[in-house]
């Protein structure tokens, strides 16, 4: 859908060039993020993907075509989410879709449709002018799919939303994607990127650093880090845990180490037991599950005592509490009733 070669660009004055040959390609339907700090070229680039900057070096093809070859029906194919909304603030916000719709030949999607999508329904007769940050944000959005592009750009589109409605802006994305649109998204937020994007890319001081999926770059420079935060007397604490040597921590030798550090009473859990769960190592099952039996000879019931099983030779059964799995002698919780 979009093909970027070797493209620099330098602002007019400036000494160095702000893009320094970037090369990429954008396959229809696919969300792409552009990531990077402030100053790193983000912005420019989709500026020039937008036809707002020219007199750029390299190559860039849209739908195969040059963008230089493209004339105002370029604007028909695209959609722009700008990061700092910009609308006519004495209108309201029906008054401005039902403006920027009159802009378009053909069909365009209704603005009370959009309004109610956006959650903007009920504010639909108000003036701009008495929005806040966020429902600008969400009229921005509707107003660059207004005219249902096949290539939407968006610039940090959940900035300034609560929650809810970041959510239900995001699931409108993706629901866009599966339509089959292909969407740009330039973000600092790398929740977003990650829950929305097929691939990723790492600009900074004009130049490509890395290109990939959220997950393939997660695999590939993640930390292997368990995160703990124990709160105590009001206080939270919090400390890290490297998988290759959890077994070998300053609180205690083996899992039961990181059990202790965060407040367990883990003295006596069973040494067959795996971290996170009762699990028997030995027998390689689950001890509460129906019917199972670990080596003790303690038959599970609905749940199982990780402390009990390591010196009770001896069935038992559990009260049903909050914390599966623990007696009275690691919670209080969970009382043995053998």
């Amino acid at each position: 859908m979009i093909k970027v070669e070797s493209l620099r660009y330098t602002y007019p004055g400036g000494k160095a060039p702000t893009l320094k040959g970037l090369d990429f390609e954008i396959a229809s339907g696919e969300i792409f993020g552009f990531l990077g700090p402030s100053g790193s070229g983000k912005s420019t680039t989709q500026k020039l993907l937008i036809g707002l900057l020219a007199n750029y070096e390299g190559q860039v093809l849209v739908k195969g075509k040059n963008l230089k070859e493209w004339g105002a029906e370029y604007y028909r194919e695209i959609g722009v989410g700008f990061e700092l909304p910009n609308h006519f603030s004495k209108l309201t916000a029906l008054e401005n879709l039902k403006l920027f719709a009159a802009f378009y030949e053909g069909n365009t999607r209704g603005p009370n449709e959009l309004l109610s999508l956006l959650g903007l329904d009920e504010a639909a007769n108000q003036p701009v002018s008495a929005f806040s940050k966020g429902m600008k944000m969400r009229l921005n959005f509707a107003r660059a799919i207004l005219h249902d592009p096949n290539i939407i750009f968006l610039d940090e589109p959940t900035a300034g939303l609560d929650p809810v409605n970041a959510r239900n802006l995001k699931d409108i994305v993706l629901s866009l994607k599966n339509e089959g649109k292909t969407i740009f998204l330039t973000t600092h937020n790398m929740h977003d990127a990650d829950e929305l994007c097929n691939r990723v890319v790492f600009i900074v001081e004009g130049e490509m650093k890395v290109i990939d999926s959220p997950r393939a770059l997660k695999l590939k420079y993640g930390k292997k880090q368990v995160l703990v935060e124990l709160r105590s007397n009001g206080q939270v604490t919090t400390e890290y845990f490297d998988f290759a040597t959890i077994g070998e921590n300053e609180h205690g030798r083996g899992y039961r180490g990181v059990y202790r550090h965060i407040g367990f009473c883990a003295a006596r859990i069973c040494q067959h037991l795996d971290f996170g769960a009762a699990f028997c190592r030995n027998l390689h099952s689950w001890p509460y599950a129906d019917g199972g039996k670990c080596l003790s000879g303690i038959k599970a019931g609905v749940n199982f005592c990780l402390c009990c099983h390591a010196h009770a030779d001896r069935r038992l059964d559990f009260i049903q509490a909050d914390l599966p799995g623990h007696c009275e002698h690691c919670f209080g919780l969970r009382h043995c009733v053998h």
